[in-house]
């Protein structure tokens, strides 16, 4: 049986598919070379163009496999790209899309990564023309997407000074009939409901506007897959640099996570997507287990109460970038950093407005992060605060 927690450095993610009908994007804006991005992430052209170069994962590659040091496999317990696949132009278009929007500290450090790859993992089928056939679930596009740092325990030969990997891949399942991913509010959308319990049967969840989602893109929805990834990487160089100890004291003087936990740890070795952390809210914020709570009443009045709860979240208020963000310290780590790469992006993102709703019209709320909380000179707030510390780390 293979284990679950691993010596490896990882997390979960996923980006869901998208429709093959949906206009392809704008041609991308070329990266001029004189940013000096040379990682073995990013290739550049005769031009002088740098581009993000993304390859096709081995299939059935599983970076949770344990393997110890003195195993003879522990080779493959590095990612390797398949030669005798591709990307499909849609992924392609994509990516050089997403990459091309990133502001210039995040491409660099996604040029930074040892390699960023599409997990074929999971589809009937793989070309590079038609992409996945037959995608997976949901579930196992949680399963197949990841973001990974070598720690000492899988490579105990290397000294403090050296170099641990570092890896990116998302389901090919993103993509299929050589279609392109979702567009952002897609993206979000997907992701809040697999986050959110069920809402009650015949009543509206709550929904992003996609009429209103502003840049509403396939190459946003890229480009917070890659960002809220390496957040997860970002976190472990944070906080635990080279497998060192813990010290929370490293980032923003300490101050981060002050105002939205009573308490602050370790993440575990493997988060699997949702997870809920042990670590409560601070006093006076909507704890996690309160909107499951109240939706099992399954009556009107449990589903106000939820409304509420989780405009508490994402009004203009709030401590959090994202209801995702309140699972867990390193979550809210690595869904601020996320949007404070959208926001910095070219265009950034302005506008991802989300209608709760309840059968009580005092409980209906319209809440939009980017609006409520624009990159300010003086932030205000908690959230605002909070997202202050990556402006000081990547002005």
């Amino acid at each position: 049986m293979t284990k679950r927690i691993a010596p490896l450095l990882t997390i979960v993610f996923f980006l869901f598919s998208g429709s093959a009908c949906v206009p392809p994007p704008p041609p991308p804006q070329p990266v001029q070379a004189g940013l000096n991005f040379t990682g073995p992430s990013c290739v550049s052209d005769g031009a002088g163009n740098t581009t993000l170069k993304v390859l096709v994962l081995q299939n059935g590659y599983t970076p949770s496999s344990y393997y110890p040091p003195s195993h003879p496999l522990l080779q493959y317990a590095r990612p390797k790209a398949d030669p005798n696949k591709s990307i499909t132009p849609a992924m392609a278009a994509d990516f050089a899309a997403a990459f091309a929007a990133a502001p210039p500290f995040f491409q660099q450090k996604l040029c930074d990564v040892d390699g960023i790859y599409v997990n074929p993992t999971g589809c009937s089928s793989y070309d590079g023309q038609n992409g996945c056939s037959g995608p997976p679930s949901d579930a196992d596009i949680l399963a197949y997407s990841w973001a990974l740092k070598e720690g000492p325990t899988t490579e105990p030969n290397l000294g403090p000074q050296d170099h641990y990997h570092r890896y990116i891949a998302i389901s090919a399942g993103a993509w299929s009939g050589g279609g392109h991913a979702p567009q952002y509010s897609d993206y979000e959308q997907r992701l809040l409901n697999q986050l959110l319990p069920s809402w009650p049967p015949n009543k509206t969840p709550p929904a992003y506007d996609t009429s209103k989602t502003s840049p509403n893109t396939f190459a946003m929805a890229v480009l917070a897959a890659l960002a809220h990834e390496y957040g997860h990487i970002l976190w472990y160089d944070t906080f635990r640099q080279n497998g060192t100890p813990y010290d929370f004291s490293k980032f923003c003087q300490g101050s981060f996570f002050g105002d939205s936990w009573k308490s602050v740890a370790p993440a575990p070795q493997w988060r699997y997507f949702g997870d809920r952390s042990p670590q409560s809210h601070a006093n006076g914020d909507v704890q996690i287990g309160w909107i499951k709570q109240v939706l099992g009443r399954g009556d009107d009045n449990g589903r106000a109460w939820a409304a509420y709860y989780l405009d508490q979240y994402y009004n203009a208020n709030g401590h959090w970038a994202s209801y995702f963000g309140t699972r867990s310290p390193d979550e809210d780590f690595v869904e601020t950093f996320k949007f404070y790469v959208l926001q910095s992006a070219k265009p950034p993102l302005t506008n991802l407005p989300v209608m709760i709703r309840s059968s009580y019209p005092a409980n209906n709320y319209d809440d939009d992060l980017p609006r409520h909380h624009p990159i300010l000179s003086q932030p205000i707030g908690v959230y605002e605060t909070k997202r202050d510390c990556f402006v000081k780390m990547f002005p």
